[in-house]
């Protein structure tokens, strides 16, 4: 009989007896996570965290089954392990790269690298990375489509790890300025080619499309998110009503990326350096060619201000030369890529990325307290 996994915690709380139906049924797992975990809290109607057993360490698929005789957990390869903080139990989810990752990144880059769109391969690895390895529950969601490059890419991911459908938000009526040239008519629109790349790709299943603009979508949005890919509207005002319409549903210790943030566009790297890089509700940081990307970390984001710091002092200088959003010539560019070099955005080692996410775990038994601004 599998444990309903939706009477567990949330995040930071698991009570220290769930006597009521013994989760689920089953006295001796009960028994065993009261062995396991001692606290307070209160149940909640999503999870955070499963146990696995009495040793600690925990696998985080989002759609997990228990035995209940020895809370052996199946599914994806996410771990977890509970540390104490002021006599609570704080669950810090610990990274952990699926053995077959490299092989599913190439076939989903082998579906995505011929679809129309400005997405190059090292970036569509990271996404490819980023969706099957937050360690949370949630929706896939991206908001800016365009002839589906990114989505094909992250639909294979999602289909081959059971992540459920990505969810992708787009008009498909080229009304960002960076899409300008394609509008060649009244009424042109990418909606009709982007359904056919999907069918081409074979994930038009695994897509929950919305033709729509994010703004609309965010006002009735209320599941939780475990990927956030924003890629719509590059000016400030488009790119701060995306995050600020769909951050709120992010769960913590999910991911946020930005596209085309190191790009001559004022909103990607805007929002990235003044929400995400100055906020110590987020943790790891940093850029893959033109994505920015951290993770939401509201309980331990501290621990890696100087880690942010670090990436905030290079992109912050590039703010200035885009936020007018005009065309840079002459020397004025030049200062532009020069300081744009600063920045480090090489392509990353899925061990390393898993490695910088998951530092805090020393660090938190040993500073539990933490600040948020």
């Amino acid at each position: 009989m599998p444990l309903d996994y939706r009477r567990l915690p949330r995040y930071g709380e698991f009570p220290a007896v769930i006597e009521q139906g013994c989760l689920a049924g089953s006295k001796s797992a009960a028994t065993k996570i009261r062995r396991f975990c001692t606290g307070g809290g209160q149940v909640a109607d999503e999870p955070r965290c499963r146990m696995e057993s009495c040793r600690g360490s925990n696998l985080w698929p989002p759609s997990a089954r228990y035995n209940l005789h020895d809370l052996t957990l199946t599914g994806a390869e996410h771990r977890c392990r509970a540390d104490s903080v002021g006599g609570w139990r704080k669950l810090l989810a610990t990274i952990e790269i699926p053995r077959d990752l490299s092989a599913v990144l190439d076939d989903a880059w082998k579906a995505a690298r011929d679809v129309p769109g400005f997405l190059v391969e090292d970036e569509a690895r990271f996404l490819g990375l980023a969706a099957a390895c937050a360690p949370c529950p949630g929706a896939i969601v991206e908001i800016g489509s365009f002839k589906g490059k990114s989505t094909v890419m992250l639909a294979r991911v999602a289909a081959h790890y059971g992540l459920g459908p990505v969810v992708a938000i787009d008009p498909h009526n080229f009304n960002s300025a960076e899409l300008k040239e394609h509008r060649a008519v009244p009424g042109a629109t990418s909606f009709q080619e982007f359904q056919s790349n999907l069918e081409a790709a074979g994930v038009a299943q695994q897509v929950e499309v919305h033709r729509a603009y994010s703004s609309e979508l965010a006002a009735a949005w209320k599941r939780p998110i475990r990927f956030l890919w924003i890629d719509g509207d590059h000016s400030y005002q488009g790119a701060k009503s995306d995050f600020d319409g769909f951050f709120p549903y992010v769960e913590p210790e999910g991911l946020v990326a930005f596209h085309d943030a190191l790009h001559l566009f004022s909103g990607p790297i805007r929002v990235f350096v003044e929400d995400v890089l100055r906020s110590n509700r987020f943790g790891a940081s940093g850029f893959v060619k033109s994505i920015a990307w951290a993770q939401f970390r509201p309980e331990d984001g501290v621990l890696f201000e100087e880690q942010r710091a670090a990436v905030e002092r290079a992109a912050s200088r590039l703010i200035p030369f885009v936020q007018d959003d005009r065309e840079l010539h002459g020397l004025e560019k030049i200062r532009y890529k020069l300081n744009r070099s600063r920045v480090p955005r090489a392509a990353v080692q899925p061990d390393e990325w898993a490695a910088l996410l998951n530092r805090s775990q020393h660090q938190a038994r040993q500073s539990p307290s933490s600040s948020v601004r």
